[in-house]
């Protein structure tokens, strides 16, 4: 009994000091449905809502692995052009940039992994979402494409 009691503490420590390298988020939710032209059902994205500065800057730095249809839903104080990179992030991703009323205005496919480069909206949003890279291709996500009604973006305040 002693060295299962031991045994699990050890265990605990281990997980308790391990890099957080897979996708853990205790905050807010968002659920995204995304009825693509290439798809018969409609898919759901459960995507970690970043809506303060802090969450913004973390971002998914650190995230090694992220399951299918999840990432991160980052929403803004202002509809402007936002710039994003992709430091101490090690997967690819797609950044899909919105406007206030839920418009694709572009999508930032199979990003650099790590990189400093600036990725940038290229048009003023109000909210984008990352994703494993290749999410966008395989839903058939495109610019001009509007993901939902603006009420998705009502729900959350950006602080």
């Amino acid at each position: 009994m002693k060295r299962f009691i031991l045994l699990s503490l050890l265990c605990v420590q281990v997980a308790v000091s391990a890099p957080a390298s897979h996708f853990n988020f205790n905050g807010e939710w968002a659920f995204l449905t995304i009825k693509a032209q290439n798809q018969l059902l409609p898919t759901t994205l459960k995507l970690a809502v970043a809506n303060t500065l802090r969450l913004r800057m973390k971002g998914l730095q650190q995230v090694k692995a992220l399951p299918q249809n999840t990432g991160m839903f980052f929403i803004f104080p202002e509809e402007k052009i936002e710039t994003m990179w992709m430091q101490n992030t090690p997967l690819s991703l797609d950044m899909v940039f919105l406007d206030g009323q839920g418009t694709i205005v572009h999508i930032a496919k199979n990003t650099k992994p790590m990189s400093t480069e600036m990725i940038s909206s290229q048009k003023p949003i109000k909210a984008l979402f990352e994703v494993a890279a290749g999410t966008a291709e395989r839903l058939g996500l495109k610019p001009g494409q509007r993901i939902t009604s603006k009420s998705w973006l009502d729900r959350f305040d950006a602080k």
